[in-house]
């Protein structure tokens, strides 16, 4: 009798182990929920561009052989938040992780002209982003795309740190030029 209940034991610990797992919540397709809103009194900007490329924020739209996808908040005082990933042309769906993150082909760029303040350097330190594209287009018939992208980033010389976070359709830009 003892043995049939070790067994039985035995079974039941490892059936429940086998079918736990671990669930971090994340998925590499991004789902349609939570798209991140523009705050009132703020500008707001989703948009990518095709064969382009960048060497720095303030120029992200040089000629090249990548898909270049930009967002941009405008707000009081002109303080302004850019965020940059640079994506393969080709395939319908993407994923950046930590380690190309931190190889540069994610840009991020917060500034206030108008806070009398000097330039502050920010680095960006990790995060992700992961887009697909949708079958659904806009007016003009272009591709329209959900990308959903979370950043890590600090102030270079300093102990600040923090995150930002845009989950949002991206269309085709109408002109060359952020």
């Amino acid at each position: 009798m003892k043995t049939i209940f070790n067994a039985f034991y035995l079974l039941v610990i490892l059936c429940t182990t086998l079918s736990c797992s671990k669930d971090d919540g994340f998925n590499e397709d991004p789902n349609e929920q939570g798209l991140t809103s523009c705050p009132i009194d703020s500008y707001c900007a989703y948009f990518y561009d095709d064969n382009v490329d960048f060497s720095n924020v303030y120029d992200a739209n040089a000629k090249g052989n990548s898909r270049v996808f930009w967002s941009k908040l405008i707000g009081s005082s002109d303080r302004y938040t850019k965020v940059f990933l640079k994506t393969p042309m080709t395939g319908s769906t993407f994923y950046i992780d930590n380690s190309a993150i931190q190889k540069g082909v994610v840009k991020f760029d917060n500034n206030c002209p108008t806070c009398y303040s000097a330039p502050v350097n920010y680095k960006v330190t990790g995060g992700y982003s992961k887009g697909k594209k949708l079958n659904s287009q806009d007016a003009s018939g272009k591709d329209k795309w959900l990308v959903e992208t979370k950043l890590f980033y600090s102030i270079e010389g300093s102990d600040f740190k923090d995150s930002a976070f845009v989950k949002q359709y991206y269309y085709l830009a109408p002109y060359r030029g952020i």
